[in-house]
């Protein structure tokens, strides 16, 4: 996609391939760039920086949609149609934000940073960046304060940005990060959905950039809850079956365990296309015998929050503080304001500690 060439002859009469291009010579380098481009002027000198024998570079303009990706040997940026820099609006709407931070703090987890556990990062829309160039279908954008590049897909930015890319807007799904080396909790909530609690919570873990498994009860679930679970998934959250009518497993034939389980399990799939992995049965009464009711896996715990007895937010916490282990499932309820309340505490409190909280299908399927 560019030309790089050494020639020991004068650079007199020299043309870039490029028409409409101004050239910049530096000691034994010249570097073609598009005319009135101020960061193509920068990217000359940078490109020249330690060329020692008489060296060319050309460049390459690259067509996306209403804007061009200029590419150089090992580096490139955009430029609008009229070949001057991309101006960017101000400030990024609400959706752009929500975009950036998303793939700021992905990018840090990916790379171990430890400013993740600093909870101020979750509270911040204000990150400045800078547009690299586009690699592919993404967006490369630079974040000085942390010196890092993030990628991000062009479909969940150009209406943000105000700019045509040539790439297809598309639904926003927040992207998620798991390294099963590092350590990780479960937290998982049963008996949901309900429209008292169920919007706070998933508004909760999504500003900490946490996930957590969601086991719903069939006779709960409503047409007006579907839209919330489907924006809840696109979080990163997971959805299973707690059965239709929250029955104890063990004392129904296999055909009636089989349909208990798997009505919520199609009410979401018919819903919005989402098929659940998994299954907790009501009561933790499981017995293999049900392993051949249904593909789906069956979830138990390892660390009961006991929410469901105390409902009192301090003792829960007291209770969770006191028994959690690295690498457990936590079982909660979804439907008490006073779980709701202890998770304003404990997933903070969790983030600070390091923790991963991520879904049962990440941390255990195979």
């Amino acid at each position: 996609m560019f030309s790089l060439l050494t020639h020991r002859f004068s650079f007199i009469g020299v043309k870039s391939a490029n028409e409409g291009a101004a050239k910049a010579q530096y000691g034994k380098c010249l570097v073609f760039y598009p005319e009135n481009s101020k960061k193509g002027k920068e990217q000359a000198k940078s490109l020249c920086e330690g060329v020692e024998e008489k060296t060319v570079i050309d460049y390459t303009l690259v067509p996306y949609g209403e804007c061009y990706q200029v590419e150089y040997p090992m580096t490139s940026y955009i430029v609008n149609g009229d070949q001057t820099d991309l101006t960017l609006p101000e400030s990024l709407d609400e959706q752009g934000k929500t975009v950036l931070r998303d793939y700021l703090i992905y990018t840090l987890k990916k790379n171990n940073s430890d400013v993740v556990r600093d909870l101020s990062l979750y509270d911040r829309t204000d990150f400045e960046y800078e547009i690299r160039g586009i690699r592919g279908s993404d967006l490369d954008v630079y974040f000085p304060e942390f010196e890092v590049d993030a990628q991000i897909p062009l479909a969940y930015l150009s209406s943000s940005l105000g700019k045509d890319f040539g790439t297809a807007a598309a639904a926003y799904q927040k992207p998620k990060f798991f390294d099963p080396n590092r350590k990780y909790l479960c937290l998982t909530f049963d008996d949901g959905p309900s429209r008292k609690t169920s919007r706070e919570l998933y508004d909760l873990l999504n500003h900490y950039d946490a996930r957590a498994t969601f086991f719903i009860v069939g006779s709960r679930l409503y047409e007006p809850d579907i839209e919330l679970i489907r924006q809840s998934v696109d979080w990163g959250n997971e959805y299973g079956s707690h059965t239709q009518s929250h029955a104890d497993l063990t004392k129904l034939s296999d055909s009636e365990a089989r349909e208990e389980i798997m009505t919520p399990y199609n009410d979401l799939k018919n819903g919005f296309g989402y098929e659940m992995k998994c299954y907790r049965p009501p009561y933790g009464a499981y017995n293999h015998s049900l392993d051949s009711v249904t593909n789906l896996t069956p979830v138990l715990w390892d660390i009961d929050s006991r929410d469901w007895a105390l409902r009192d937010s301090s003792a829960i916490i007291e209770k969770v503080k006191n028994e959690y282990k690295d690498d457990t499932i936590i079982l909660f309820h979804e439907i008490y304001q006073e779980t709701v309340d202890s998770m304003k505490v404990l997933i903070p409190y969790f983030v600070e500690q390091g923790y991963q909280l991520v879904t049962f299908s990440e941390a255990y399927s195979e």
